[in-house]
């Protein structure tokens, strides 16, 4: 399977370069959220998937709002 682009987000960017950031289904068929980085000769997957996991579990490693998961974000 190849990598395919599904959109650019507007509005989102990578925070130092200001670089576009994108949602692409990669060659897993995972979709992943894609920040380029280092003038855009290089860049950082994060599975969508797991982060939204991460999220919804509470984050039971310390990190999220100590273990509130979502609901910390609201």
């Amino acid at each position: 399977m190849t990598e395919t682009k599904i959109a650019t987000m507007a509005g989102v960017r990578e925070h130092t370069e200001k670089a576009p950031v994108e949602l692409w289904l990669n060659k897993d068929g995972r979709t992943v959220v894609r920040s380029y980085n280092e003038c855009g000769n290089n860049y950082t997957d994060i599975d969508l998937a797991d982060f939204l996991d991460w999220l919804r579990s509470g984050s039971s490693d310390g990190g999220l709002n100590y273990g509130r998961g979502l609901a910390a974000l609201s």
